[in-house]
């Protein structure tokens, strides 16, 4: 009986057991579930900066407002001459700032430089003569404010069609922030030809990432040579410019400019330079009447005259260059002896879409997103691949981008990525050698021949330049002549 009765309590002990073991699992298996089912970390804010810079290998600016012409919506009020419409939806260099994560308020982006000047920006911000202020930033998934109307197929539409938020400012509101800066810059990059490769050169501060040479090919291909990162300058000189300031004597460029400096300096001033006229003038424009985006500039066909101060400068530069007392502006033979050189890679002939694809996967790489890449690649496509001219495309370094341009956004974001790419032109070291002949040129004894050299001088701009300060010192009048005309055409450039 008591055999029997043991029996009957083992065999509830172990039933016990084995519930509660059955329990247990129940109970760690719906946690799995609830873990599971718990919502996903959040996407951290981030802010994206992608910025597009065209520099003549012989100018001294960023986004020279004599290089291109704006083709940004009217709204945005740019003070740089407007594209003729046949060139309205070609794309412009210009900078991008976009958020991404959470929406948010008071957000306050700051940009400043040390020289330079801001030419559009888009929505309203604060603009100071050393500054550009977006204040009490509210970002959004669906837009505050109905965005300003811009045509379907104009090049920028497709940035409203990403997913980055919206970003209200003072009224207005858009799929993030543009701006177009004009920054002094120094060229630094430089290209030799070695056989039929070519060598880079840096004779910056700063090392250069990404650098990639595009010279067209046939069939609407490119020849495309590359070099990862070029190191900065084993030795950084003092520039030209700063040497001879420093002397308290006047450089080629600022005897030539310096009328132009006086006449013209109360009028930026009065755009930038004083904090109580520039804030009025944002506010007082944002309603976006695109006249006043041109009134700075001469009618469309009709040329740009030099006044009377700016013609003194130009007979006082030319009459010192002619007497030998100030030596061309153009590259010194010895400037680069303490470049740091390297060979770029012959990555053979490819497609546009090919090139345009090595960089998407590069900014990808780089912490980029879609919106920010196509923005980036559309830029490229228009101005780097050009089918008349060797282009030179570089990444800029971080901590240059950083000094030129600082960038501060409050609260700081969880993440921030900012990548600047520059685009030189007359980079082609074959380009001097051409202008020698277009020069001698100028003297043909057929007319027909000089009007042609002297058109082809005058698109090559900047690039022409210190061949054509070489030829004031002419004993042929003619060509003499023409130098002086064409060193005028591209002093007064817009």
């Amino acid at each position: 009986m008591s055999l029997k009765i043991s029996r009957n309590r083992l065999h509830t002990v172990l039933v016990s057991i084995l519930s509660a073991i059955c329990l247990f699992s129940s109970s760690v298996a719906y946690a799995a579930d609830e873990s599971t089912e718990s919502p996903e970390t959040p996407e951290p804010l981030t802010v994206r900066d992608a910025s597009v810079f065209l520099l003549s290998a012989y100018g001294t600016t960023l986004n020279d407002r004599g290089l291109f012409k704006s083709t940004l919506p009217g709204y945005t009020l740019s003070r740089r001459p407007s594209a003729a419409r046949s060139d309205a939806n070609t794309p412009s260099p210009v900078s991008l700032i976009t958020f991404s994560g959470p929406p948010s308020e008071d957000i306050d982006v700051l940009l400043e430089f040390d020289n330079g000047r801001f030419l559009s920006h888009w929505p309203p911000a604060r603009m100071r003569s050393k500054r550009l202020l977006w204040a009490s930033l509210s970002t959004s998934v669906d837009a505050l404010e109905a965005p300003a109307r811009m045509a379907e197929d104009h090049w920028l539409s497709p940035l409203r069609e990403n997913d980055r938020l919206y970003a209200a400012s003072r009224g207005r509101c858009d799929r993030g922030l543009i701006y177009d800066a004009e920054l002094k810059f120094v060229p630094h990059v430089t290209l030799d030809r070695i056989n039929t490769n070519f060598q880079v050169k840096n004779s910056g501060e700063f090392p250069v990432h990404d650098v990639h040479v595009y010279r067209p090919a046939e069939n609407g291909q490119w020849n495309v040579w590359s070099a990862e990162t070029v190191g900065r300058s084993k030795k950084v000189k003092k520039s030209k410019d700063e040497q001879e300031s420093e002397d308290g004597e006047d450089s080629p460029e600022e005897v030539f400019d310096k009328t132009e400096e006086d006449t013209s300096e109360a009028k930026d001033g009065s755009a930038e330079g004083d904090d109580d006229t520039s804030e009025g003038k944002d506010e007082s424009t944002e309603g976006g009447d695109e006249s006043l985006a041109e009134t700075d500039q001469p009618a469309e066909g009709e040329e740009q005259k030099a006044s009377p101060g700016q013609k003194a400068g130009l007979t006082a530069f030319i009459a010192k260059v002619k007497a030998g007392e100030l030596p061309s502006s153009g590259k010194g033979k010895d400037s680069d002896d303490d470049s740091t050189k390297a060979d770029a890679t012959d990555r053979g002939t490819i497609s546009t879409e090919e090139v345009l694809q090595t960089w998407t996967q590069r900014l990808h790489e780089l912490g980029l997103g879609d919106a920010e890449a196509n923005h980036i690649t559309t830029i490229l496509k228009g101005q780097a691949l050009r089918t008349d001219e060797t282009m030179v495309v570089y990444r800029m370094d971080e901590a240059q981008l950083e000094k030129l341009l600082p960038l501060e956004v409050t609260p700081y974001p969880d993440r921030l990525f900012r990548v600047a790419l520059v685009i030189v032109q007359d980079a082609d070291p074959d380009l001097q050698s051409q202008i020698d002949e277009l020069v001698k040129q100028l003297g043909n004894d057929e007319w027909p021949l000089r009007e042609a050299a002297q058109g082809e001088l005058a698109e090559l701009g900047l690039a022409a330049k210190p061949k054509l300060e070489e030829a004031l010192k002419s004993e042929d009048a003619e060509v003499v002549f023409r130098a002086e005309q064409l060193l005028e055409e591209i002093q007064l450039k817009p």
